[in-house]
């Protein structure tokens, strides 16, 4: 449990953020918390669509799903209260896999 001044921080999987393998619930869960339409999800994570806080939420709803699969009391706000790190799979075992660009990291 983290402490009341703690930033939760959230590891994602890069291959998290797609459409694909989600249930239609999941998909309409996000829509429903971001405000978000559940046909944009796709493009506006490809940057094809919408503005930088739609992807904000969009990861941060993608992040809720993937997480609360291990934690189901876990809530959107959760997420939006903590701290997001994108990991991506390399083929280098030796490289960090943690990426920490601001463009992935929230």
């Amino acid at each position: 449990m983290t402490q009341p001044d703690e930033v939760r921080v959230f590891k994602i999987s890069v291959d998290s953020l797609t459409v694909s393998g989600l249930r239609f619930r999941d998909l309409l869960d996000i829509a429903e918390v971001t405000g978000l339409d559940v046909l944009d999800l796709a493009p506006i994570l490809e940057k094809r669509k919408g503005s930088g806080v739609d992807k904000l939420k969009a990861v941060a709803g993608f992040t809720w799903i993937a997480q609360r699969r291990n934690e189901p009391g876990l809530t959107y706000d959760d997420v939006l209260d903590g701290r997001i790190e994108i990991e991506k799979d390399t083929d280098n075992s030796q490289s960090n896999p943690t990426l920490q660009t601001p463009e992935t990291q929230f």
